[in-house]
C-alpha cells in the first residue's frame, strides 16, 4: 500500500513539473527564425542599406564569429540578403477580454516581431505567422498596459505585454566590393525613406535593371 502510494506521488509530482515546464520559455535553448529581416522596415534584398555607424561584419550569425571586415559610417550602400532572428526567450501577451478567437486568460508566446505591432506567435502548440497586437507597452504614444488591472480599468483593453521578447537580429549584408558578412546592429543603417536622392545611387540603379532583366525573362 505504502509503495502504490509513493508511485502515486510520485507521478503526480512529474506531471505537475512536465505542465510547469510546458509554460515556462525555453531558457538557453534558443529559436532561430530564418529569412527574416527582424522588424521589417529594412526589407532584404529590395533597397540599399545606407551605414551611419561603423558596423562590424562576421563570418556567421554569432557575436564569436570570425570578424570578416567591417563598414564605416557614411560609407558605400551596402545590400541586405536575408536575415535571423535568434529568440532567447519569447514574450508574452496575456488576453483580458475575448478577441478574435482567443479566450481571457490564454497567453500568446511572442517571437519574431515583424514591425507595425506584428509578431509571430505560438499558441497551443500552433505557430501563427503574423498576429496584430494592440501596440506596445513602451510606445509613447500607442503604448499598451503591462498588468491585467491596469488592462481592466482601461476601455477597449482586451490584452497585455506580460514581457517582451528577449531577442537578437542578425542581417547578412553585402558591401560593393563583394565582401559577405553578417551583423547584428542593423539599425547602424538608414531607412530608405531617410536616404537622400544621392545616397544609394548606384546601387540602386543596379538594383533596378536587375529587376527589368527578371521581368524581361
Amino acid at each position: 500500500m505504502l509503495r502504490s502510494l509513493t508511485a502515486c506521488a510520485c507521478l503526480l509530482l512529474l506531471s505537475l513539473t512536465a505542465n510547469l515546464s510546458a509554460q515556462q520559455p525555453h531558457r538557453g535553448r534558443v529559436y532561430v527564425d530564418r529569412g527574416v529581416c527582424g522588424d521589417g522596415w529594412l526589407a532584404c534584398g529590395r533597397h540599399p542599406w545606407k551605414p551611419h555607424a561603423k558596423t562590424i561584419l562576421r563570418a556567421r550569425p554569432n557575436v564569436a564569429g570570425r570578424k570578416v571586415g567591417e563598414v564605416q559610417a557614411g560609407g558605400p550602400c551596402v545590400l541586405a540578403l536575408t536575415g535571423e532572428v535568434h529568440v532567447r526567450v519569447p514574450g508574452e501577451f496575456v488576453m483580458v477580454r475575448p478577441h478574435e478567437g482567443y479566450r481571457p486568460g490564454d497567453v500568446l508566446a511572442l517571437y519574431t516581431y515583424h514591425g507595425e505591432s506584428v509578431y509571430k506567435v505560438r499558441h497551443r502548440g500552433r505557430w501563427i505567422a503574423e498576429v496584430a497586437l494592440p501596440g506596445s507597452p513602451t510606445h509613447s504614444v500607442n503604448r499598451v498596459p503591462s498588468s491585467r488591472q491596469e488592462c481592466e480599468a482601461t476601455p477597449r483593453c482586451w490584452g497585455y505585454f506580460k514581457r517582451e521578447p528577449d531577442s537578437e537580429t542578425w542581417i547578412k549584408v553585402r558591401t560593393p566590393d563583394g565582401l559577405v558578412g553578417w551583423t547584428n546592429q542593423p539599425e547602424n543603417f538608414s531607412q530608405p525613406h531617410w536616404q537622400s536622392a544621392e545616397d544609394c545611387r548606384e546601387l540602386n540603379e543596379e538594383l533596378r535593371q536587375r529587376r527589368q532583366r527578371r521581368r524581361s525573362r
